[in-house]
């Protein structure tokens, strides 16, 4: 009797389970689509989050790209920004123009830095105000500035004693995806406010072109492109004030091709026409088109060994009136330039102890005429600069320079204007040390010994650079 109980107990039990197993299998099944329909759900909402990440880093480049062509980072100041052409996937797009980034900033890896932390940072913003404050204390040894011997222009030293050189109002931001905007203004230490940016940047041309039109640096030379407070020096070399009048800035339109030979090296080619109404040029000649220029860049910003660029300029600058000391040039101004640029880092990355080396030659030669002159005047000016810094604790950064120009005697005819040389050329020695506060702010102390003129000139300078806003 229990035995038949207990089989009878078995067979009913296992009766039965059979019933709910289906019900089971299909409730299993229920609960199967629904986590599949969460899971891709949850799929959706990851890729929704994904689009816009890549929408906010988008904007964001856009602003720093922007930025960087009003000026690149520092240093190694490097080209005017020229924005690769985005491939049709985000991950792509943002890979390859964080890659142009970082070549833009060939020799200054703190700027850079400072950008792709911009870039990744909290808080996107698509539009950026920055102002920089610049200044400092000047003491000399000779009482007055002297004139470059042969090129009639004052030496450009800054003015003795305490002095604000200059605050800095940058604004910039996208107008689509297809053009950003930037303007520049300064209120200099002549209690005047001038403007050398204000530039719209079209950076999604075809073929890996990308264009500027508006007011803005030429692109020729390795420190035309940047601004003077973002340079290693106090002041500008000897050939650039010589030449350029410090920093040739123009009203005008430039285009940039830009092309990856290899995965690391670069090839950037551009050309520009622009007013002519600013030194160099004058009187904005050929009906407001004095002025042409034509560049190419070649170098390595990705190598972990080291990194360097090369550069050749050329500049046409139309002279309708150009006033040197005190007579009167109508004519051509052609200029040629060619320099480069190599970073080397001492361990580890190019944050620490790295060794920045940097030097240009520069050639020009003036055709034309002379009002007060019956003669034609054609004479050669040539000039150089080289400079060594080194970064050492992170911190700190020591460097020294060289610069030299000189202008041929253009004949006995010429003997009376600011064209003679007398025989004498320019040179200047300066050492530098700096105190780095963040990559586009520091403290600084500069010695120049000056060989302009009669009498050597001993200048001592303090500076302060200090750069605050959303970029």
């Amino acid at each position: 009797m229990n035995k038949l109980f207990a089989t009878s107990l078995v067979c009913l039990l296992g009766t039965a389970s059979l019933l709910p197993t289906v019900a089971w299998a299909d409730a299993g099944t229920e609960e199967l689509r629904k986590e599949l329909e969460a899971t891709r759900s949850a799929l959706r909402d990851m890729q929704q989050r994904y689009e816009s990440q890549i929408g906010t880093l988008e904007k964001r480049l856009n602003a720093v790209e922007a930025q960087k062509a009003a000026s690149p980072v520092p240093a190694a100041s490097p080209p005017v920004a020229a924005t690769a052409a985005a491939s049709a996937e985000p991950g792509a797009s943002v890979e390859q123009r964080l890659r142009t980034l970082e070549r833009e900033q060939t020799l200054t890896r703190g700027e850079l830095t400072t950008a792709q932390s911009d870039l990744y940072g909290s808080g996107a913003k698509e539009y950026g105000f920055s102002a920089v404050v610049n200044g400092g204390f000047a003491e000399f040894s000779r009482s007055a500035d002297a004139t470059l011997p042969g090129f009639g222009l004052a030496g450009g030293r800054r003015p003795e004693g305490f002095n604000a050189d200059g605050t800095f109002l940058n604004f910039l931001g996208n107008v689509n995806e297809d053009f950003n905007a930037v303007f520049l203004g300064v209120y200099t230490k002549d209690d005047a406010f001038d403007v050398p940016m204000a530039f719209v940047h079209a950076k999604s041309l075809p073929y890996g072109f990308n264009a500027t039109f508006g007011r803005k640096p030429l692109g020729i030379g390795l420190m035309n492109v940047t601004l003077p407070y973002q340079d290693a020096y106090a002041d500008r070399p000897l050939p650039y004030r010589a030449f350029l009048g410090g920093n040739y800035y123009d009203d005008g339109l430039e285009v940039r091709w830009d092309h990856d030979v290899t995965p690391k090296t670069y090839v950037e080619l551009g050309t520009g026409a622009f007013r002519g109404s600013r030194f160099p040029a004058a009187g904005s000649a050929n009906d407001g088109k004095g002025s042409y220029e034509g560049f190419a860049n070649i170098g390595d910003a990705l190598s972990g060994d080291y990194r360097w660029r090369l550069n050749a300029s050329y500049l046409l600058a139309k002279d309708n009136g150009l006033v040197v000391g005190a007579d009167t040039f109508h004519g051509d101004s052609s200029l040629i330039i060619a320099g480069g640029q190599l970073e080397v880092p001492f361990g580890e990355g190019f944050q620490n102890n790295v060794l920045q080396l940097q030097g240009e030659y520069f050639h020009r030669n003036l055709d034309g005429r002379v009002v007060s002159i019956a003669d034609d005047l054609n004479s050669n000016q040539d000039g150089l600069y080289a400079q060594a810094n080194y970064k050492f604790f992170n911190d700190y950064r020591i460097g020294y320079r060289y610069a030299w120009i000189e202008a041929d005697n253009p004949g006995a005819a010429f003997a009376a204007t600011s064209f003679n040389p007398a025989g004498e050329n320019a040179q200047a020695h300066t050492v530098v040390l700096d105190y780095i506060v963040t990559p586009s702010s520091y403290l600084r102390g500069q010695y120049t010994r000056d060989k302009t003129g009669a009498d050597d000139d001993n200048e001592y300078l303090l500076q302060y650079v200090m750069q605050f806003g959303s970029f």
